[in-house]
């Protein structure tokens, strides 16, 4: 807490509060206090990686708005037999219609590319095995 404090410009006391606040709102445990150190629950980590999502997309509305005339960019994963088969393909189309925006490739297995959507570092997936997790929004495409 007190780390953190100082990076913030901020008291330990004050902290403490918003932390305190945070776990009054969200009705769960953020950190267990264990021998004077802080350690993240799962519900604390599920937080984080939300606050992480939403600075992105404030980082990204920021930088798409400053570049609204210009295009902007989008970033792209695929599995391997798609990224090898079918994503030059799909580029080159999106190429034509939207020849200003920026495109980010990156080709791995499918696992892979659903923690990078997870994570905020792609913007879309074209993936041809299963996706676990409950927050990314799937289409089949035949």
């Amino acid at each position: 807490m007190t780390q953190a404090a100082k990076i913030l410009y901020m008291t330990q006391p004050s902290v403490s509060q918003a932390i305190a606040e945070l776990e009054k709102e969200y009705g769960v445990r953020l950190f267990e206090r264990l021998s004077h150190r802080l350690h993240l629950t799962t519900a604390g980590e599920r937080l984080r990686s939300y606050a992480s999502h939403i600075l992105n997309l404030s980082e990204q509305a920021r930088k798409e708005l400053a570049d609204l005339g210009a295009g902007g960019s989008i970033r792209i994963g695929a599995s391997l037999t798609i990224g090898a088969h079918l994503l030059p393909g799909i580029i080159n189309a999106y190429r034509q219609e939207m020849p200003s925006v920026d495109i980010f490739t990156l080709v791995d297995n499918t696992s892979v590319i659903e923690k990078l959507i997870l994570e905020d570092e792609l913007d879309l997936g074209l993936v041809e095995g299963p996706i676990y997790s409950k927050h990314i929004h799937e289409e089949k495409i035949e």
